[in-house]
């Protein structure tokens, strides 16, 4: 198969609020209502429990993104999920904030790894065009989300739950 899969891990403590308000939304949107808040936080929780569990699975042997090391290597000390011999070419990581400093870096590293070479002139103006925006990402927004304490959870019981996650890719 061509397909290629790229995932942008981020702390779960940093997105668990985001991704809580986006499924609340949505549900709010479908059927009028939203579901009380501990129901929503636990199903949230459970929700993250196999996410995390499924992604680590799938991306076992994916290649790692590095803007530290200017590298896309299948083989890293550091990280727990990646295997010396990659079956799994078509599978790329890499951390929220090393994509969002450098959005053409990260995109440049994930056509060389999968063996297309650099970028087409118009991808790499695109790229280049979009920087600006994404030097303002998320600055203004209309909308906040509650925080860990809102939703009756802290900080340190969200990275406990999701330690071997935050730990496999170095979060």
């Amino acid at each position: 198969s061509n397909a290629r899969f790229v995932s942008i891990v981020r702390n779960p403590k940093d997105t668990f609020v985001s991704w809580y308000s986006l499924a609340q939304a949505g549900l709010e949107r479908i059927s009028n209502e939203r579901l009380p808040e501990d129901v929503a936080v636990e199903a949230h929780l459970e929700f993250w429990d196999e996410f995390t569990k499924t992604e680590m699975m799938f991306f076992k042997n994916a290649n790692y993104h590095s803007q530290a090391k200017n590298t896309c290597s299948n083989k890293d000390s550091e990280k727990t999920h990646v295997r010396e011999n990659n079956e799994q070419n078509n599978r790329t990581i890499m951390t929220f904030s090393e994509y969002l400093n450098n959005q053409k870096g990260a995109v440049e590293h994930c056509y060389a790894s999968w063996g297309y070479g650099d970028l087409s002139s118009t991808m790499a103006q695109r790229l280049k065009s979009a920087e600006k925006e994404h030097a303002v990402y998320k600055k203004s927004r209309d909308y906040t989300n509650p925080t860990l304490e809102d939703l009756g959870l802290d900080s340190s019981s969200v990275t406990k739950r999701y330690d071997e996650y935050i730990k496999t890719y170095g979060l």
